[in-house]
């Protein structure tokens, strides 16, 4: 995928936060989500807290049906893999960038202007 291109420390990797661990003794660190024609995206559950979302759903006392199981699911029905694609690319930038003490670079140069209203409702879906 052009993810690993575009961020080449990322790596395939387990999902499990040790591979010795039970299925069921712990969620993962990772979490998929399901874009609207089905594409999936694992990342750790720390890059995708740029989305408030995402964040309020992992870490809400309250049992969401995607929380359970070994890994946190979220299908994105109103997502689809290549609007979601450039949104993980903007939390892996945030993350990145956000504590660092220097500009970041302007991510809209990563933008296609053909996506550019599309984007933005996922962002605001996700709350990003």
């Amino acid at each position: 995928f052009f993810l690993q291109q575009a961020f080449p420390s990322l790596s395939v990797m387990s999902l499990s936060d040790d591979e010795d661990a039970s299925v069921n003794s712990k969620q993962s660190k990772y979490i998929k989500l399901i874009s609207s024609d089905g594409f999936e995206f694992i990342l750790e559950k720390e890059i995708s807290c740029a989305s408030g979302l995402i964040n309020r759903l992992i870490h809400s006392a309250t049992k969401w049906e995607e929380t359970q199981g070994p890994i946190t699911t979220l299908h994105l029905k109103n997502v689809n893999a290549d609007i979601l694609e450039t949104v993980i690319k903007y939390f892996h930038f945030k993350h990145k960038y956000d504590k660092s003490e220097h500009d970041p670079p302007d991510f809209t140069q990563c933008i296609h202007p053909s996506k550019v209203v599309q984007l933005l409702m996922a962002a605001h879906y996700l709350d990003c």
